[in-house]
């Protein structure tokens, strides 16, 4: 699971989705972006003494908003602070995505091979799944987060391929490249992908190829919330 220091993409767009729809009050145009941009993070999180989030606004590379709201553990009445690093789950999609087009871009990897190219080990039904469908969501791959025994199983320390072995046996839901059905399924494989074809360690990834040259000092993979510093209690 990536952590980031704040979840801002996520609220910036609720930011500005609220911004777009809401009428303004008749006392908005008079106050300052900072004061704007607060009053609507404050028609979400209203509450000082519930869970809350971190929000950071930048404005021509300048932070017009940024502020903790809510608190990061209720039972020990710690407040979020803007510096707190947050798990971003689903979000850390789009890392993997970044990755491995990163591997297409360098020529170590086609976006039409089939994932069993680098997942031999992984049975795709006698169907060819491609790395491109499991970038989209298009590869009628049973979601192994779905399963109605997943959570008990997920406690326990398994391999990434015995995550996507789950599913072993069950036909696809579509043929590949039909329809989108989200599935976190897909990568899974593709975190499989990156080591395989880097032959570094998906967190290794991440920190030489994407964290270190944007300078995301505090963007990071961790499988132990606990070795975080700064976290809000999940």
């Amino acid at each position: 699971m990536i952590q980031r220091m704040v979840p801002a993409a996520i609220v910036l767009v609720e930011i500005v989705s609220l911004s777009l729809v809401s009428s303004a009050r008749a006392e908005e145009p008079t106050l300052a972006l900072e004061q704007r941009l607060d009053r609507l993070v404050l028609d979400r999180y209203p509450s000082a003494t519930e869970p809350g989030t971190a929000v950071l606004v930048m404005v021509d590379g300048k932070p017009a908003l940024r502020k903790g709201y809510g608190m990061a553990d209720v039972e020990k009445g710690v407040k979020v602070t803007p510096d707190m690093i947050f798990r971003i789950a689903s979000i850390t999609k789009q890392f993997t995505a970044v990755a491995v087009l990163q591997l297409v871009q360098a020529g170590k990897v086609a976006l039409t091979d089939p994932i069993n190219k680098y997942v031999p080990d992984f049975d795709t039904q006698g169907k060819t799944i491609s790395i491109e469908n499991l970038l989209t969501h298009t590869s009628g791959l049973h979601n192994v987060t779905a399963l109605d025994d997943f959570l008990p199983q997920s406690t326990s320390d398994l391999k990434p391929i015995e995550v996507a072995n789950l599913i072993a046996g069950k036909p696809l839901e579509f043929e590949p490249g039909s329809r989108f059905k989200y599935s976190n399924t897909n990568y899974v494989l593709l975190g499989m992908l990156i080591e395989k074809v880097s032959g570094r360690t998906y967190a290794e990834n991440l920190l030489s190829s994407i964290a270190k040259p944007l300078g995301l000092a505090d963007t990071r993979y961790s499988r132990n919330d606990a070795l975080t510093g700064r976290r809000p209690r999940v």
